[in-house]
């Protein structure tokens, strides 16, 4: 196994000195440190929490991608890897309780920074799992030109992607050797961080079998916002006050806001619509989205032949995603445009073709197991 050569002792004596007084220049060091090493990505900022009677979180990288970018990460068949982050320390992480020394920090940080940017891989796990949870509850992703029903989306995602990839929220029994930190030759020293966090009770949701739990929440509240907005609300605010991390109390208010917004929102829209449909100012849309909706019944004999010569997992996730980005896509033809009777029939005949594919699909054997994600570890630094 090829060792990765760099000068790791500079991530150590910043967190060394990070332990004993947590300074903004530190801080910052941190981040140029990050950014020097793992070069494709771009860590936003360090911030250090003061923890003093919440509950314990440790290292928490906070994804961020355009929000507007939403529906195409998770449509498009492209991979997507997260490239920029927020990083946030805990300060019991430092604490002579759990006492961790400087390479066994540096071994973590490593862990936590290089699972989420590294490849794609954590993109893709959470986007397999919202399609197998679309298929189980035989569903699709509706799309909305609302920047708020988009936030909320993208917080779901990006509190699975943080779950998925983080050693606090992995169970002992999962833990396994990681070979780009061993790569990076601090191996031993993540082996021995993490027998202090489980010792100390410190790996959260330790119990918990599913990572995308809050995902799944947010999915159910996405299809039903108008009347579960309310709860919602009230979930968010209990939510914020026992979390002790600032980037999740961020993100927290920040759908809590677009959840109060929609309301006012709607009738904005409305008034817009009436607008739109006065001047015909989507006919030009309307006839591109036809064209290449038109496609999809082409794409169906395809799927049909795939379906019944799936050989791998990979094959039937792919074949799924797809199944599942075209019946949003024709959804949202559906609802959107003002269509006439025949047109109508014609796509609902053409999603209950794609219901039925997927009906099919979720009887592979190779979904029977398909409940929890699996992270597949980054192996190498460019």
């Amino acid at each position: 196994m090829k060792t990765i050569e760099y000068q790791f002792n500079n991530f150590d004596r910043i967190l060394f000195n990070i332990k004993i007084n947590p300074t903004p220049k530190l801080l910052n060091d941190l981040r140029l440190e990050l950014n020097k090493f793992f070069k494709d990505s771009n860590c936003i900022e360090v911030v250090y929490t003061n923890n003093t009677d919440k509950m314990f979180f440790g290292m928490a990288v906070m994804p961020s991608f355009n929000t507007s970018d939403v529906y195409g990460i998770l449509q498009n068949d492209d991979s997507y890897r997260i490239s920029e982050y927020y990083l946030e320390l805990d300060s019991k992480l430092f604490k002579e309780t759990l006492n961790l020394n400087a390479s066994e920090l540096t071994a973590v940080l490593l862990h936590e920074v290089g699972h989420m940017v590294k490849d794609a891989t954590p993109m893709q796990n959470v986007r397999s799992n919202i399609d197998v949870y679309l298929m189980k509850n035989k569903e699709s992703i509706s799309i909305s030109d609302s920047i708020h029903y988009k936030e909320i989306l993208s917080f779901g995602i990006k509190d699975a992607l943080r779950k998925v990839t983080s050693i606090f929220e992995t169970d002992s029994d999962e833990f396994i050797a990681d070979e780009f930190v061993v790569r990076c030759g601090y191996g031993q020293h993540l082996e021995s961080a993490f027998n202090k966090i489980v010792k100390n009770s410190y790996n959260i949701n330790k119990d918990v079998d599913n990572k995308i739990i809050v995902l799944s929440w947010v999915l159910r509240l996405y299809k039903d916002v108008k009347i579960r907005r309310i709860s919602a609300i009230r979930s968010m605010r209990k939510s914020k006050n026992m979390t002790s991390s600032k980037l999740e109390k961020k993100e927290i208010e920040n759908v809590i806001r677009r959840l109060e917004r929609i309301d006012d929102d709607a009738l904005l829209e409305s008034t817009l619509k009436d607008i739109v449909n006065k001047y015909d100012i989507k006919g030009t849309v309307k006839r591109f989205k036809y064209k290449g909706i038109r496609g999809f019944e082409d794409d169906l004999y395809e799927y049909n032949l795939r379906m019944k010569n799936l050989e791998t997992e990979g094959d039937a996730l792919l074949l799924l995603h797809q199944i599942n980005s075209r019946m949003a896509i024709i959804d949202d033809y559906i609802v959107s445009e003002n269509l006439g009777e025949a047109e109508q029939k014609r796509f609902f005949n053409l999603i209950d073709k794609y219901q039925k594919l997927r009906e099919e699909l979720s009887k592979s054997t190779l979904y029977q197991n398909k409940t929890r994600i699996y992270v597949n570890y980054p192996s190498v630094i460019s």
